[in-house]
């Protein structure tokens, strides 16, 4: 689902979801999606690598946790974003047009959840896939 997050909190993103009853996922664009009308979302640590099979870099995730209230003075919620972008060998495809190799830089897939409802590490491998698929999906 294609959800502008900056015009929307994050207690409302599950009724603009498709699917999914404890995360939800949306594409939408690059960095565009910190300030909101009740707070903001940021960024924290460092964005981290995801690889497929042996060492072949697919993407990377960034986290995000929303703030109630304005920079820099919010107060944090568990409402978590992880921001999944296409990176490494996966935006080298030879045959891949220009045009499509710009829209791998503009969009992301988000994936929001509220902490408290205890997510795993099986979730990451779940992703490693989808970047795959992502992968697949723009060679076409």
């Amino acid at each position: 689902c294609k959800v502008d997050l900056n015009r929307c909190e994050p207690w409302d993103l599950p009724s603009k979801a498709k699917m999914g009853e404890k995360e939800w996922y949306f594409f939408c664009r690059r960095d565009r999606k910190y300030p909101t009308g009740a707070g903001f979302w940021k960024a924290t640590g460092k964005d981290k690598e995801v690889f497929r099979g042996r060492g072949v870099l697919v993407g990377m995730k960034k986290t995000l946790v929303f703030y109630r209230g304005r920079a820099p003075k919010g107060e944090k919620t568990n409402w978590v974003m992880h921001e999944y972008r296409l990176e490494g060998t996966s935006m080298s495809i030879p045959d891949l047009p220009k045009s499509a190799k710009a829209r791998t830089d503009e969009w992301v897939v988000c994936r929001v959840f509220h902490k408290d409802t205890g997510h795993s590490k099986t979730h990451c491998r779940a992703w490693k896939a989808t970047l795959c698929q992502m992968t697949y999906w723009m060679q076409k």
